[in-house]
């Protein structure tokens, strides 16, 4: 499976390719990185059970969760799965505003950075709507976003209507969420080593006593 999306990335010639490192994607490194051996296809490994990005950071999206307090992200978010998933939910908030504010004739400016947009023409896209509206959070005692793994997902899980439910992988939903990692979205920084003086041509060393 990893050899053909390795082939369909090479094919599309994407930017970045990054897979689920936790559990059964930890030990794929090797044969990844001979897939894209010699291309100019950036690779990483996304383990979203790992701590947030920028734990000491100001959660920015405060506003749209009604939160008081400036809080930190590692206060905020359980992991990075967490994490990711509600920059993708705040994309979406933020968008739906600024078709509102369109509709209704407000010449608002919005960062389009900070937005998201979805091509009709996807395969599957009411799949993909699906899988991004029932993702459920679950309940935890430090009072932190966190979702339910897909493992938990698969074997069921206990709604706070009493309802028990089982949710199949998501597995369209998590592609979205990982390409909106930092580590997909960020380019390395280029080192720029600084041009050595030239000698004035013409102009010798003199030594005076």
């Amino acid at each position: 499976a990893i050899d053909e999306a390795c082939s369909l990335a090479s094919r599309a010639q994407a930017d970045s390719f990054g897979w689920d490192a936790d559990g059964l994607g930890a030990p794929l490194r090797v044969q990844v990185a001979e897939n894209f051996k010699g291309k100019a296809t950036r690779t990483f490994m996304f383990k979203g059970s790992e701590s947030p990005h920028n734990p000491d950071s100001i959660f920015e999206a405060a506003e749209v969760y009604a939160m008081s307090n400036q809080s930190r992200n590692k206060d905020v978010f359980a992991n990075k799965r967490s994490q990711n998933y509600t920059e993708i939910a705040t994309r979406m908030h933020k968008t739906w505003e600024a078709v509102k504010a369109k509709e209704n004739g407000h010449n608002k400016y919005v960062n389009p950075d900070e937005l998201i947009s979805f091509s009709s023409e996807i395969e599957g896209i009411q799949k993909l709507r699906a899988e991004l509206c029932r993702m459920p959070m679950k309940p935890n005692g430090a009072g932190k976003i966190l979702l339910y793994t897909k493992d938990e997902m698969r074997r069921g899980i206990t709604l706070p209507s009493g309802q028990r439910v089982v949710i199949p992988s998501p597995n369209m939903g998590d592609c979205v969420m990982m390409s909106f990692d930092n580590s997909a979205t960020i380019m390395p920084k280029v080192q720029i080593t600084p041009p050595r003086p030239l000698r004035p041509m013409g102009i010798t060393n003199a030594r005076t006593r």
